[in-house]
């Protein structure tokens, strides 16, 4: 019954938050009860390995380019879902974040030592697969003659095709293996490591640290670097 008041509450503010009579949301930093997460972390190996995955889909040639996307821009699904033509303008990627009503700018310059392109890359990517005005940046393509190239791909699309299948190809599975969301929270630690902790803040649209710390905890899937001090900082011993 707490989980259920919290989360009911934080939807409640997070509407306060987007209508622009409060700042911040007291409910997410308040303590979970009896919660345990079970979804595995996404690793940078295993998105690796499942963008491989993907990139051998000929069938469905959108499904690379869509984790691509989604890893640059570290949103949410349903905002990659929604991306359109017409959220490219001035060198910059509009988002307006469907969950918080949060507005970021993104410029096309975004750039992870992950992938060798930017995020004005791979947009370009996304739109120049022959379609001639596609409802959305991430789009279908023609094939066969149940496809309506151009037609916006629905978020579970993203989940089940773009991600699942791949993923399983990839032989990264167990009980309860990383979703497509955990290309969010990657996104996040890629970006804190190269930018600092209050630029993946900004990116990811939290208005609190609290929030962003979530997305920044690894849940020990991957592996602490411990650097031995400097012999001046260990007092010359």
């Amino acid at each position: 019954m707490a989980s259920m008041v919290r989360s009911r509450l934080a939807d409640f503010f997070r509407e306060a938050i987007a209508a622009g009579w409060i700042q911040s949301n007291p409910a997410e930093v308040t303590k979970v009860h009896g919660l345990r997460t079970k979804r595995a972390r996404l690793t940078l190996d295993a998105f690796q390995q499942i963008l491989k995955e993907a990139e051998k889909d000929k069938r469905r040639t959108w499904v690379a380019s869509a984790l691509k996307l989604a890893l640059l821009c570290g949103q949410r699904r349903e905002d990659v879902a929604n991306f359109t033509p017409d959220s490219v303008r001035d060198g910059y990627l509009w988002v307006l974040q469907e969950k918080t009503g949060m507005r970021l700018k993104l410029p096309l310059s975004l750039k992870l030592d992950a992938l060798p392109q930017t995020l004005g890359d791979v947009i370009e990517e996304c739109v120049s697969s022959g379609v001639a005005k596609p409802e959305g940046i991430v789009h279908a393509r023609q094939f066969g003659h149940r496809v309506f190239p151009g037609k916006h791909l629905r978020p579970p699309l993203l989940t089940r095709r773009a991600f699942a299948d791949a993923r399983d190809r990839a032989g990264i599975t167990g009980e309860n293996p990383p979703t497509f969301h955990e290309i969010r929270s990657l996104a996040g630690r890629l970006y804190e490591e190269k930018y600092g902790e209050r630029f993946a803040q900004r990116l990811l649209g939290h208005k609190n640290a609290q929030t962003t710390a979530l997305y920044l905890d690894t849940r020990g899937a991957e592996w602490m670097s411990i650097e031995l001090p400097s012999e001046r900082g260990m007092g010359g011993v």
